[in-house]
């Protein structure tokens, strides 16, 4: 969808008559709106994080070996609330959508049924794509995304791609089922002092051998990370950050090419 603003001359003195030039400038204001609600779920998820970590959901237990070091082990580590997972849910909903709402307000009439940003995996499916989800929207629009896509030439744009592919499937497999987090993976933060070992999985268990009184303090953490998808490995606040601002960047480079465009006649 697109709206008309009218560009006046500074003064009819500037000019030999008072003639007004119209410019199309596209409305962005829906898939902006969805980015800032996805940030806003990115903030909440945050939260709700911190408030799991501070909880400290896990056991932490010290204890003297046979040869007189000391040991302080965290283990058993709680499960991470259900709700969590919702709320990256929400957050990868909206960024995926503010993409198909780009491409609704860039297309002349608004957008249909079929309208869609496309991410394809090589150039022939993206022709055959955007014959349907981009038909409408203006040529150099369609040229833009096409050079954000996995098969882009330019480097850092095939990166962008790479991003946009992750958050593609990212919804896809969100459709299905919220993604599966893993439960508390357990990590030794800090030691103040002098250590003989840190070991564990950096899963379930950690643990920190020391002297005793060569060691001021101990602190453990809590890791949760995507345990499936395509995000599968990645924490998950850094994870669903990157699915967010990789779609704000991509509406801002749409957005500078057309104002762009607009500067230059």
């Amino acid at each position: 969808m697109v709206v008309l603003t009218q560009r006046h001359w500074p003064h009819p003195a500037d000019s030999p008559d008072t003639r007004t030039t119209l410019r199309i400038v596209t409305n962005y204001s829906i898939p902006l709106a969805r980015i800032a609600r996805a940030q806003h779920h990115v903030g909440e998820l945050q939260r709700a994080l911190k408030a799991y970590r501070d909880s400290r959901p896990f056991r932490i237990e010290a204890d003297y070996t046979d040869h007189g070091t000391v040991i302080e082990r965290a283990d058993n580590p709680a499960p991470v609330p259900g709700d969590l997972s919702l709320i990256v849910s929400d957050a990868v909903h909206q960024t995926r959508a503010a993409l198909d709402n780009l491409v609704g307000a860039l297309r002349e009439g608004g957008p249909t049924g079929k309208t869609a940003f496309p991410v394809t995996l090589n150039a022939e499916d993206f022709e055959k794509a955007a014959e349907v989800s981009l038909k409408g929207v203006p040529g150099w629009a369609v040229e833009a995304i096409r050079r954000m896509q996995p098969f882009a030439e330019e480097p850092w744009q095939r990166h962008i791609g790479e991003q946009l592919r992750t958050l593609h499937d990212m919804a896809r497999f969100d459709r299905h089922r919220a993604p599966l987090l893993h439960s508390a993976l357990v990590q030794i933060d800090y030691v103040e002092g002098k250590t003989v070992q840190m070991r564990g999985d950096w899963r379930t268990w950690a643990e920190v051998e020391y002297e005793p009184g060569q060691v001021d303090r101990t602190h453990f953490k809590a890791e949760v990370k995507f345990a499936d998808g395509p995000l599968a490995g990645f924490e998950v606040i850094g994870g669903t950050q990157s699915l967010v601002r990789t779609a704000e960047a991509t509406i801002a480079q749409i957005r500078q090419l057309e104002w762009a465009r607009q500067a230059q006649g």
